[in-house]
């Protein structure tokens, strides 16, 4: 099978025994938990929404490779995972629900949709816009419509339009980087749809981007995060999808990093400051 299979595509489910799927279902509440609490170490105030949320991603890959009649359990840790740390930042109760029922709603919406609309043989091209449309796009949105109608109750200051707007925008990026490595990972060991690569080459080349990520950031002052760039093509031309998306994962993760620990210098944008 070549590369144009459909890497993406969400099968029945994979099939865990259920001492296995306790573990899994633990595991997604861990990682979901480790996402959410960098929105707050980042944004203080994440309820108004954040720029990157990983945990999105987390809860879309999880659903997407989890059996349609087990969903409840994996959603269930989702929503107690989310209202954990939302309480434990200092938010009411009714607020830490509603936030938890965004989160659920929205991974729900994007893999029933990814679900009904799959067809076996789908190739990656046309099957990829569907999953872009329907988990990147449609399922943050119903997640940012819930988000931001508990925000206005809450009477925080942002406008709801703005609010609706970040969430959507960290919702997307966190399926799009963290979802989409997940579910690519997971197609290449099912159906080896991607080049074979060596280990030292799928820690090599996360490891390039991460550090030239980490370097530009910190340390120079010129807009050079293009640089990266070059790593992330040879990573797609030696390793396929699953290789890009997981130097794609370490790249955002740094950079997620540097920022909230408020590091970063001008690489993102260019000094347009008249030259004396």
């Amino acid at each position: 099978m070549g590369t144009e299979a459909a890497v993406l595509r969400p099968a029945q489910g994979i099939q865990f025994r259920v001492s296995r799927f306790a573990v899994f279902v633990a595991v997604v509440g861990l990682l979901y938990v480790l996402g959410a609490e960098t929105t707050f170490w980042i944004e203080h105030e994440a309820a108004t929404g954040v720029a990157f949320f990983p945990a999105a991603g987390v809860s879309l890959a999880a659903l997407a490779v989890t059996p349609t009649h087990r969903w409840p359990w994996v959603l269930g840790a989702i929503a107690l995972a989310e209202a954990s740390v939302d309480l434990q930042h200092g938010q009411a109760l009714w607020m830490a629900l509603g936030f938890a029922v965004a989160n659920i709603a929205e991974p729900y919406v994007g893999a029933t949709l990814l679900r009904r609309t799959h067809r076996n043989g789908a190739r990656l091209r046309p099957y990829f816009t569907r999953y872009v449309v329907y988990a990147v796009i449609v399922g943050p949105v119903v997640g940012a419509t819930i988000g931001t109608a508990v925000a206005s109750f809450a009477g925080l200051s942002d406008p709801n339009a703005w609010i609706a707007v970040k969430w959507w925008i960290g919702d997307a990026l966190g399926v799009l980087v963290i979802a989409t490595c997940a579910l690519a990972w997971i197609e290449q060991r099912r159906h080896h749809v991607d080049p074979t690569v060596a280990w030292p080459e799928v820690v090599a080349f996360p490891v390039a981007a991460a550090a030239l990520t980490f370097v530009i950031l910190v340390f120079w002052h010129q807009p050079l995060i293009y640089i990266v760039l070059p790593v992330l093509m040879w990573s797609a031309l030696r390793g396929g999808f699953s290789l890009v998306t997981t130097a794609g994962v370490a790249m955002a993760l740094v950079a997620e990093v540097v920022v909230g620990s408020g590091q970063t210098r001008d690489a993102l944008v260019a000094d347009v400051a008249p030259s004396t």
